[in-house]
């Protein structure tokens, strides 16, 4: 069901900020140590690969909290994606840097930063709040649907309504080819005003929006 599916993507997304934020708030403390050390770093790269292995010889977990949240790196960009969430950066790094250009996931740019200017770390956040806060306003309206008894009637009168076309389908006609048939559109029609008079008859028009009773 929709519900539980984004549900379960709303987890997916919070799982992902907290798994993020832990990894940063290793790197961000090993940084502040190895500064404190007056460690000197050639290049930006240098530095972030410098922070990683220190990261990673003095935290055990800071690994498992790699491959982790690369594992939900997928999901998140389909996720974003869907809900047209700016989820996908571009630009080039400055001179200092090399000046090489770079583009792809804000998310998988946790794991290979491509700037030390950029600040990936405010854009991961914001992106990811920014979904949450529109899967929490689903899940809150799909919950709202499943408790609904007139939600599940109108559900079950389409389903009833399309049966006919789910079984030619599966049948393996081609609906769209046959709806262009005039026997099959005066079935069609035949068949909802049958399904309407029955619905009349019981009283259920005015709680089921009969737009979504036509087959497209």
């Amino acid at each position: 069901m929709i519900y539980f599916t984004t549900k379960d993507e709303l987890e997916h997304m919070r799982s992902l900020l907290r798994t993020f934020e832990s990894i940063i708030a290793i790197e961000s403390t090993t940084s502040e140590r190895l500064r404190e050390a007056g460690t000197e770093y050639l290049t930006p790269y240098g530095m972030f690969k410098h922070i990683r292995k220190e990261a990673a010889k003095n935290y055990p977990e800071y690994q498992e909290l790699r491959t982790a949240y690369a594992k939900m790196i997928p999901r998140a960009n389909q996720i974003s994606k869907r809900e047209n969430v700016p989820w996908y950066k571009e630009g080039i790094a400055a001179l200092i840097e090399g000046g090489m250009p770079f583009q792809g996931s804000i998310f998988e740019f946790v794991l290979k930063r491509p700037s030390a200017i950029i600040d990936i770390d405010t854009d991961v956040r914001d992106t990811v709040n920014q979904i949450i806060g529109i899967l929490e306003h689903k899940e809150i309206h799909e919950f709202r649907q499943i408790i609904n008894p007139l939600y599940w009637l109108k559900v079950v009168i389409i389903f009833i309504v399309r049966l006919p076309y789910s079984i030619l389908e599966l049948s393996g006609f081609d609906v769209e080819k046959i709806q262009d048939y005039l026997i099959f559109r005066t079935f069609q029609l035949l068949y909802v005003i049958a399904l309407i008079l029955i619905l009349v008859r019981f009283g259920l028009i005015p709680i089921i929006d009969l737009k979504s009773l036509l087959i497209p």
